[in-house]
């Protein structure tokens, strides 16, 4: 019970293989003598990066009920996908379904989701983003389109642990934001300069806004 954004089947998998190393001697099936439902849960819990986990018996009934976490970090490089703790450290690998719902619309996903250009280490404990530069992501991810009325198609970071951002545009361009400071300054910039140039800024390939004084594009 409780699960919302991924399919009951990868839990069943982690609990079926839990459950199978109960067999007792030659009685066939699954034996539940010296059953603990501590050890399912400490498998899931190990498996998922979930909010809450509980597990109950109730003689051949074992009940899962679970808490999921939309606010975790699914991190891609295109062919790995990986979910990560809020402190940018890779948790676990992301399911089908997962990805899936990563490949939504930036405001239709229910997680944040961070591309990654260079090729990604699934490897579990390995820090891919900065969790300083968390928030200034969040607030980037609710108001970018909301302010400057551009569509955009994905966020990506050049590089793990890079300290900068592309905002890649639905329209093939790229929008360069500094994580390490505030987003709306950076903003306020891109706005001035679209009124300014106007549909000269259409066939540009990117807009540099990490510069305090400065905005270079090409």
């Amino acid at each position: 019970e409780g699960l919302k954004y991924m399919n009951e089947s990868a839990v069943r998998e982690v609990v079926d293989a839990r459950l199978a190393k109960k067999h007792w001697g030659f009685i066939p099936g699954r034996h539940r003598l010296f059953f603990k439902p501590s050890e399912v849960r400490d498998a899931l819990i190990e498996s998922f990066a979930f909010e809450s986990t509980e597990v109950q018996a109730d003689r051949a009934l074992l009940s899962i009920i679970i808490r999921e976490k939309p606010t975790g970090v699914l991190v891609t490089d295109g062919t790995k996908s990986v979910f990560t703790d809020l402190a940018g450290v890779i948790m676990r690998d992301a399911t089908p379904d997962e990805v899936a719902l990563g490949n939504k619309a930036p405001g239709e996903s229910p997680f944040l989701v961070l591309r990654v250009e260079s090729n990604l280490d699934p490897s579990r404990g390995v820090k891919v983003f900065d969790p300083e530069y968390l928030e200034n992501f969040k607030a980037l991810r609710l108001h970018f389109e909301v302010e400057t009325g551009l569509s955009v198609k994905n966020y990506a970071l050049p590089r793990p642990q890079a300290s900068w951002i592309k905002v890649r545009l639905n329209d093939s361009r790229e929008v360069y934001i500094d994580l390490k400071r505030d987003n709306d300054p950076q903003i306020k910039k891109l706005l001035v300069l679209l009124k300014e140039k106007g549909i000269a800024l259409d066939k540009v390939s990117y807009i540099d806004l990490r510069f305090q004084d400065r905005i270079y594009y090409k």
